[in-house]
């Protein structure tokens, strides 16, 4: 294993919490659609689970709107200035990780028909307790007929979203709640056609472009190519 493989593989456990409002976008995701979440009263059940085709239409749905949101490409840049230049630079790198650049590049790998691509950088954000990471991970596997995996991932999702609204988030109810509010968005979203329609041509050409350089297992690294490639698709 080389120095950067290394180096990712440890990046969950070394990344120090970032502020990341998972919870508050989502309530106002959640409002903009027309939904609200449950009263909290009292636990809810799980949601019933998507099935495979399902799951990969939320989970296309979630990745769409995450390249295309303001910021994916700066998330995107940054990245690539930390971990896309030479091998010997950057000791402790680790430090200022960008955590929601990861997930950004991990939606591009998947939109640009990369899955296992993306479910490694997917996997290193989730493991930095980034929510929509977590919960694309559980589509994938939803995706693949993986319910086993899946419900590991659920789990972390719905800590995920407790933990990154601090206290007011901490009851099960309250967890349980905005789960479905996500659940919810997704599933109107990819039922609908709401999410921005990709480009996948362009940005499959830069995606495979990095393909052909990944020597190393990094699984194509980001660069600036690439998030002036999602600066464009947030243009339009």
């Amino acid at each position: 294993m080389n120095t950067w493989e290394e180096r990712l593989a440890n990046a969950s456990t070394c990344e120090p919490r970032r502020s990341f409002d998972v919870a508050g976008g989502l309530r106002r995701l959640a409002q903009d659609a027309g939904y609200l979440p449950p009263p909290a009263s009292a636990p809810e059940p799980t949601p019933k689970k998507p099935d495979r085709t399902s799951a990969r239409h939320r989970l296309t749905a979630v990745s769409s709107w995450s390249v295309t949101q303001a910021g994916a490409a700066s998330h995107v840049k940054y990245l690539a200035d930390i971990i896309g230049t030479t091998h010997t630079v950057f000791e402790g790198w680790t430090d200022d990780l960008d955590i929601d650049g990861i997930h950004v590049f991990a939606c591009s790998l998947y939109l640009a028909h990369h899955p296992e691509s993306a479910r490694f950088w997917w996997g290193l954000a989730a493991g930095a307790d980034h929510g929509a990471a977590a919960y694309c991970l559980y589509l994938q596997h939803l995706t693949n007929g993986e319910q086993r995996e899946a419900d590991l991932w659920w789990g972390r999702v719905v800590d995920a979203l407790g933990d990154s609204a601090g206290g007011d988030l901490n009851a099960p109810a309250e967890r349980t709640n905005l789960s479905d509010v996500l659940e919810t968005f997704a599933g109107y979203r990819a039922r609908t056609g709401a999410h921005r329609v990709v480009p996948i041509g362009g940005l499959r050409e830069e995606v495979d472009r990095l393909a052909g350089q990944a020597d190393d297992g990094l699984l194509g690294r980001p660069d600036r190519r690439l998030a002036d490639r999602l600066r464009e698709l947030t243009s339009h």
